[in-house]
């Protein structure tokens, strides 16, 4: 199910004319609350069913019912899904669907995936990394309620203006409905990045010129310095945890590098 949900919907714009102002920020410390707690706080927000904006969210720890379930799913992106699912509680006072999931910014999803973790396993993450200057293999401790960095924003600062070269581009962040496709899909046949992209453009331009999107050759029929220009600034504004910015050391020979915290590192 691929709901079509986006921040310039006429609802969420009247949310956004009635929010207080704000600017986007990036705080010292993660959003995520108490680890012993399974109430959380989300990077963006949540347009409720009575039409209000909520910024808290509620998960469970996963289960050994859970555990038998997810196993039944081969494939990683759909077992991402699945957990999402299954363990999210609540979205602001509202019993979750998956509507309102597909309605979230796509980086909320990385922000829920973080709390059913810290939830179920506690928020520190076991690495065995190998150093990419010496080839040690070592282990290391991540927290990720501490050592990650996690964009927030309001509504109000979830829709903007991208000029592109002969055309004005209004954009919003894309929605958890793609991150839906896009993680059901992965590994597909064909599904390269170029295709990816079309399809996370179709989610966040609502209009060119004036005029609204009205499928997928729209946008490929932008030019190509257009479609790099909007995709880097969908990325300089996405909210949510920087799950590619965690940077690790080696005891060996002092060497940073940046470690990935993929789904598989965060519930191996």
């Amino acid at each position: 199910m691929t709901t079509d949900i986006r921040i310039n919907d006429p609802s969420v714009q009247q949310v956004i004319h009635e929010a207080n102002q704000g600017t986007a920020e990036r705080p010292s410390g993660p959003v995520l609350e108490d680890p012993r707690d399974s109430v959380f706080t989300l990077a963006a927000g949540y347009v409720t069913n009575d039409g209000t904006w909520a910024k808290t969210f509620e998960v469970r720890e996963l289960t050994g019912r859970d555990e038998e379930a997810l196993a039944r799913i081969s494939d990683l992106g759909r077992s991402v899904t699945a957990m999402i699912s299954r363990a999210t509680v609540r979205l602001g006072p509202d019993k979750v669907t998956d509507e309102a999931l597909d309605s979230l910014v796509a980086g909320d999803w990385d922000t829920i995936l973080l709390a059913i973790r810290t939830a179920t396993f506690g928020p520190e993450v076991e690495l065995t990394p190998t150093c990419n200057s010496c080839r040690t293999k070592y282990e290391v401790t991540v927290d990720i309620t501490k050592d990650l960095s996690i964009r927030t924003s309001n509504i109000e600062d979830l829709t903007w203006t991208v000029q592109g070269k002969r055309s004005v581009y209004e954009v919003s962040l894309y929605t958890g409905a793609t991150q839906r496709k896009i993680l059901a899909q992965m590994g597909e046949e064909g599904r390269t990045v170029a295709v990816i992209n079309t399809e996370i453009l179709y989610d966040s331009i609502s209009s060119i010129d004036g005029l609204p999107v009205l499928g997928l050759d729209d946008v490929r029929d932008l030019p190509i310095a257009d479609r790099r220009a909007l995709l880097e600034s969908i990325q300089e504004r996405r909210v949510g945890p920087d799950l590619q910015g965690v940077t690790i050391k080696c005891p060996t020979c002092g060497n940073e590098q940046p470690y990935p915290l993929s789904a598989a590192a965060l519930f191996q």
